[in-house]
């Protein structure tokens, strides 16, 4: 994904990855998994992200653990650093947060797909401040 942002134009995008839905007894024998962000703003590179995984999903401590689906939450904005704790009380134990330079990520992990959606959504919702969530993201 690359993304240009123009000014002080604001963005937000969350990605998951399920890997295996546990009600449909899917499991995961051989992954291969690679994503990229780009986001520039007015030319500028402000933000990078690299994701490669496989050809078995890393199962550590510092990794997913035992967790089957993961996101991030990326939003880019004008003093975003003061959604920071509203953002990582809404992931609580799904999620950790952090926020710099008018950028704000937060790593969300979960046992299954159905709790990751739950704990997004509620990223988003505290995210939006008060706005409600789209009908279309919660659906």
């Amino acid at each position: 994904m690359r993304v240009n942002l123009h000014g002080q134009a604001s963005f937000m995008a969350l990605e998951t990855l399920v890997f295996g839905r546990e009600a449909m007894g899917e499991t995961v024998q051989a992954v291969k998994v690679q994503d990229s962000w780009d986001i520039y703003r007015d030319g500028t590179l402000i933000h990078a992200e690299r994701l490669a995984l496989g050809p078995s999903l890393p199962q550590g401590n510092a990794t997913l653990g035992a967790a089957k689906a993961l996101a991030t939450f990326l939003m880019i904005a004008p003093e975003v650093e003061k959604l920071g704790a509203a953002i990582a009380e809404a992931a609580g134990e799904y999620g950790a947060v952090s926020c710099w330079n008018g950028k704000l990520v937060a790593r969300l992990l979960a046992s299954d797909g159905f709790n990751l959606r739950k704990a997004a959504l509620r990223v988003i919702a505290a995210a939006l401040t008060g706005e409600a969530v789209p009908k279309t993201w919660t659906m």
